[in-house]
């Protein structure tokens, strides 16, 4: 049987949070000061090994599922901490300045009590930045009146099925395990729910339409506009 772990290292952690949305991430961590850092799924330390570089005093600690990445980050000098995210977190209470939330919570099955313990170790005013794919991007408005699967969903966690062409992952084996894919407006209003003010939101473009001139042209475009772009990135701080 496919177990959880076993899932994300095979799959998951060979994506890291790059590109456009990492960047964005960035500069939402950045445009303040701040002392610790936690990111959570930091899969091989990629984001963090790129804050460093910025603000390379700050603390920075790294949670994740997958031992092989938390390994690999380690190696690199990170404080990783491995954890399942069905336990609560292994902080104390207003642990940090700033969490970071990227690609995770559309593999979460309870987001719900994941955000509530980040508001938990979060500092009063501390920021949370969440990316997530966006289930009612541009390409799914076409997609799915076409009878087509929307991308950033799968009905299988062993292949992609229903997206008839290959280049939109029709028969893939790399599939990303997506269970709770959203719009911007309804992680928007998640967030408020759950006791954080909405501070920027912003849209990512989608690394894989780079391969080609146009779909790349295109997601920058839409880019420009949360609810139609590929993604969301989202800053909200502890109520």
């Amino acid at each position: 049987m496919l177990t959880r772990a076993g899932f994300y290292a095979d799959h998951v952690t060979d994506v890291p949070l790059i590109g456009d949305r990492m960047l964005k991430v960035m500069a939402f961590a950045l445009e303040r000061p701040f002392s610790s850092l936690l990111d959570i799924g930091c899969g091989r330390g990629t984001l963090i090994e790129a804050l460093r570089e910025r603000a390379p005093d700050v603390s920075y600690t790294g949670l994740e599922l997958s031992e092989e990445s938390a390994q690999i980050a380690t190696a690199k000098g990170i404080d990783v901490m491995r954890r399942d995210l069905a336990e609560p977190l292994p902080f104390p209470d207003e642990s940090f300045d700033v969490v970071t939330f990227g690609e995770v919570i559309e593999h979460l099955f309870d987001p719900d009590s994941v955000l509530d313990e980040i508001h938990r170790i979060l500092k009063p005013g501390g920021r949370l930045i969440v990316t997530t794919p966006n289930l009612a991007c541009w390409l799914n408005r076409i997609l799915v009146p076409a009878g087509f699967q929307p991308i950033f969903t799968e009905p299988s966690a062993r292949k992609k099925y229903g997206f008839f062409f290959k280049f939109l992952g029709q028969n893939g084996t790399l599939v990303q395990g997506h269970i709770r894919v959203m719009t911007t407006t309804a992680l928007i209003e998640f967030l408020r729910d759950r006791g954080y003010s909405i501070k920027k939101v912003a849209g990512w473009k989608y690394h894989e339409f780079e391969r080609y001139r146009i779909t790349d042209l295109i997601d920058g475009f839409f880019s420009r506009i949360p609810t139609l772009a590929s993604g969301v990135v989202v800053a909200a701080e502890k109520s």
